[in-house]
């Protein structure tokens, strides 16, 4: 049964996939309390199949405390609602007895709705609906923005909330629905067991192969198979349903590359998206290029050749000017790649799209190839044998093979030529019926059952991102007040590590003390030179004596043997080679911060990095005795500058990074009370951006009704005047008349005086001889 019926603006929300791991992890929160879920929102990339019948609720269905069940008949919006922080998940799939499912064609087709069906009471235990349970905040002034437009959504067209055994449903009744709409029957109450049939009962309805027969959700007639398929040319060995979705996948894939249409509404559906889609493209590049207009319809014949065999043109062209590019146009990520290399080197915007501009340049640098006088030829001159005679392909009117059609042939608005000269797994699949693989696109493999029939008011980003930081914040707090406890425990800890690292500190440097001793002692230093033995031996220990000081030290020594004195002697005299490695004692001058950079350079840390062979190997064994005493030389200076930096510079370090540390977490807080006070403000501004937006229409139509009145009163003043400008002429008229009249008047008292003022003779004869009448002077003597 059908029913005309209007539609609401909104967002098609684009389902995601569910997986097991998904349920099992829903079913291990709702056997925990019932109370208000903490974290993160759930993945979005998993997806409930309509095959899946576990039962993940919880024992019992009351709700917690704060909180009420709400069913949820649309599958799409019952995913996209799960993924909010504050709702839960009470039971994925359930059956709810007397109550039917439709399917509300207009929702489903401009993807601005944030729900695809309504359900009614039918109060008949044979009729089912097949629903999921969601447990959210009974305050709806705690819900997400989601929640809200939603059940907003549901309200406009008289939806009502109604008490069942699973929870609250909202319940639509059908005389209170808009005629407008479009309402279909969905037997057994399942939505996405329908979906493929309604898209394809959709898909032939809008290009005119159905006829004008109501929409159901059962299989098309054949006759309106045999329609679609003579209509299109598609091959007879594909099966209907997938031929019906392929055809429109491929043009919303071609109206993708043209940058006409996203990539989320790629699903097969013929919608109120696509159709725009596919009229902005006439206007903007089919129209100028083919040079006329399509008469078969939003998608006909005409438009699917158009528009498909440009794209394959396209293709053609920049596999000819030298563009790596799949045979198949249709591997979206391939062609993106090679349209963004082609933009590359045109010095164009890499939009990975074949906008106006794009193509432009590609028709322009094709030219020639697409005359016919390269094609074919173009890599005849190669680097390698693999190059030549691909086929007889590339080097097609050479050798005896037969012609390869030109780059820009397919670009016709004529299905059957388009037909011969299609190329693509998937192209040749519908129309020549060649076998494809059967591994779907990489495209395809991320749209779900219902997932882009619907986009939930496709919220924006930052809305989203916006209510996430809202939850975290308040996880945050508690983590912080959480982690000042566990930070009050580490304090502990770390004093005690302290005293472990000075006691290790400590035990090193009499570690070192002993090692000097015995190098100095080896050596003879500790005899030739006793008062270098002071209070403070940390520090003067490690000197490292000049060649003099030895020299003279070897000469003042006594109980030495001759041999001992001689060769110490003859060392010093010949110590050319040796270090005289000078020490700096950086406990005595004081750190001055001014000395490092704000930006220190990798120099400063190559030597710690970037290694190489050292100049003296402290290891090996040495062969003389001048070696081994600059040996021992270095080895003392590097001691001394390791024991100076550990009591000198790594204090002030430390000191430094436990400041940076602090200074991270002021930043830190600082941060979050200013993204506290980005968020009220935000808030405060989006309810100032609401209520203005409503004064301006508010004030916009009170404008509008005052300037409707001053049109009446312009019109009725025009009516009077053109009465009054008919009155004035019948005024002229009439006084034109009178002047007339008394022109006439004035004529006949002319006339009369003339006849008064002259007498005749008969007349003089009769007043002489009678004496009666009067004489021509009468009018003179009045």
């Amino acid at each position: 049964m059908s029913f005309r019926l209007n539609l609401p603006d909104g967002r098609a929300h684009k389902e995601e996939d569910v997986t097991q791991a998904r349920l099992a992890a829903m079913r291990n929160s709702t056997l925990a309390a019932a109370t208000p879920r903490e974290g993160t929102p759930l993945p979005g990339d998993m997806r409930l199949d309509g095959s899946l019948s576990v039962d993940t609720s919880s024992p019992a269905l009351s709700p917690g405390p704060g909180r009420r069940h709400v069913v949820f008949p649309d599958p799409v919006a019952f995913r996209y609602l799960s993924e909010d922080p504050l709702v839960q998940i009470v039971k994925s799939r359930g059956e709810l007895g007397g109550y039917e499912l439709y399917l509300v064609e207009q929702w489903a087709c401009s993807r601005l709705s944030p729900t695809l069906v309504i359900v009614t009471y039918t109060g008949d235990p044979k009729s089912s609906v097949v629903v999921g349970v969601l447990s959210v905040p009974a305050d709806e002034d705690e819900w997400s923005p989601r929640l809200k437009v939603y059940f907003k959504a549901l309200q406009i067209y008289h939806a009502r909330p109604k008490e069942t055994e699973l929870g609250e449903l909202m319940v639509t009744n059908l005389s209170n629905f808009p005629s407008a709409l479009t309402v279909i029957f969905v037997p057994d109450g399942d939505i996405k067991k329908h979906r493929q049939a309604f898209i394809v009962n959709e898909d032939l309805k809008r290009t005119g192969c159905s006829g004008r027969s109501g929409m159901t959700l059962s299989d098309p007639t054949p006759a309106t198979q045999a329609k679609f398929y003579t209509t299109y040319k598609i091959h007879e060995k594909v099966p209907f349903f997938e031929a019906v979705m392929e055809l429109i996948k491929l043009c919303q894939v071609a109206l993708f590359t043209f940058g006409m249409l996203d990539q989320e509404y790629i699903d097969g559906l013929l919608c109120d998206l696509t159709e725009t889609a596919i009229g902005n493209w006439w206007t903007e590049v089919g129209s100028e290029y083919y040079n006329m207009e399509p008469t078969d319809g939003i998608l006909g014949p005409t438009t699917v050749a158009a528009l498909l065999g440009m794209l394959i043109g396209a293709r053609n062209r920049l596999s000819s000017y030298g563009v790596t590019i799949a045979k198949d146009v249709f591997e979206i990520e391939s062609t993106k790649r090679g349209i963004g290399h082609f933009q590359k080197s045109q010095k164009l915007e890499r939009t990975r799209r074949l906008d106006r501009q794009t193509l432009l340049q590609l028709h322009k640098s094709t030219a020639k190839a697409a005359a016919g006088e390269e094609w074919g030829v173009q890599k005849a001159i190669g680097a390698t044998v693999s190059q030549f005679g691909k086929r007889g392909e590339i080097l097609s009117g050479v050798i005896g093979t037969r012609e390869k059609a030109g780059i820009g042939e397919i670009e016709t608005v004529d299905i059957d030529k388009f037909r011969e000269l299609v190329s693509g797994e998937r192209a040749k699949w519908l129309w020549q019926g060649k076998p494809r693989r059967l591994a779907l696109e990489q495209s395809e493999r991320s749209i779900g059952d219902m997932s882009n029939m619907l986009n939930f008011g496709k919220e924006d980003e930052k809305d989203r991102e916006k209510e996430k930081e809202k939850h975290k914040e308040k996880d945050r707090e508690k983590e912080k007040e959480k982690e000042k406890e566990k930070e009050k425990e580490k304090e502990k800890e770390r004093e005690k590590e302290r005293e472990k690292e000075r006691e290790k500190e400590k035990e090193k440097d009499q570690e070192l003390e002993r090692a000097s001793r015995t190098t100095t002692r080896s050596f003879g230093y500790e005899e030739l030179n006793p008062t270098m033995r002071t209070k403070e031996q940390s520090s003067t220990m490690y000197s490292a004596p000049t060649p003099g000081s030895s020299l003279s030290m070897a000469e003042t020594t006594g109980g030495e043997s001759g041999l001992h004195k001689a060769v110490f002697r003859s060392v010093a005299d010949r110590r050319r080679h040796s270090l005289a490695v000078a020490t700096l004692s950086l406990e005595q001058q004081p750190l001055n911060e001014d000395r490092w950079p704000r930006r220190l350079s990798f120099s400063a840390a190559s030597d710690a990095i970037l290694r190489w062979d050292e100049i003296v190997d402290l290891q090996e064994q040495p062969a003389t005795l001048e070696e081994h005493l600059a040996s021992a030389e270095l080895a003392q200076s590097l001691y001394t500058q390791i024991f100076n930096l550990s009591k000198s510079l790594s204090p002030w370090v430390s000191s430094k990074i436990d400041t940076v540390e602090s200074l991270e977490e002021t930043y830190a807080t600082q941060q979050d009370t200013l993204q506290q006070a980005y968020y009220a403000l935000s808030d405060e501004y989006q309810r100032v951006k609401q209520n203005s937006a409503e004064m301006i229409a508010e004030e916009k139509g009170r404008v509008t009704e005052a300037i409707k009145d001053v049109e009446v009163q312009v019109a009725k003043l025009e009516y009077e005047i053109n009465a009054l400008v008919s009155k004035v002429q019948d005024v002229e008229d009439g006084v034109a008349d009178f002047e007339a009249s008394v022109v006439d008047v004035e004529t006949r008292a002319e006339e009369l005086k003339s006849q008064l003022e002259t007498e005749s003779w008969v007349h003089w004869a009769v007043r002489t001889l009678t004496g009666i009448g009067t004489g021509p002077n009468i009018l003179r003597q009045g």
